[in-house]
């Protein structure tokens, strides 16, 4: 009886921690790369082969030599293996006051004002 209860705790265990556990989203300010045992999904093509490659010069060529990773979309849910894993990057946009100056935060105002001087003294 004992074992029974181990052998029915350990797939209770096993559902809700690999196939419960395993949906994911994607958020609509990021992007997800999923890897298989640590390498990213390639889709086939390295970056020299895109249309901007053709305005690199020869010796800039092997510096951009990339393989194109599968990029996920936002949205979800998506569901993933026990040894997959998901990377996920923000590409929100974010602002930052020029008038905020970090080293002394009371200079401009208290970040308020941007006093500047130009070439024509305006």
């Amino acid at each position: 009886m004992v074992f029974a209860g181990m052998i029915f705790g350990f797939v209770a265990w096993f559902l809700v921690r690999y196939l419960i556990g395993g949906f994911y989203t994607v958020n609509q300010n990021e992007r997800a790369v999923k890897t298989i045992f640590g390498r990213a999904e390639r889709i086939g093509k390295s970056t020299l082969e895109d249309p901007f490659a053709e305005y690199l010069r020869p010796e800039e060529r092997d510096r951009y030599a990339y393989p194109q990773v599968r990029v996920i979309p936002p949205g979800g849910p998506y569901w993933k293996w026990p040894w997959e894993r998901i990377y996920k990057v923000s590409i929100a946009t974010q602002t930052v006051n020029m008038a905020f100056d970090p080293e002394d935060p009371t200079a401009n105002r208290g970040g308020t004002e941007l006093a500047a001087v130009t070439k024509d003294p305006l």
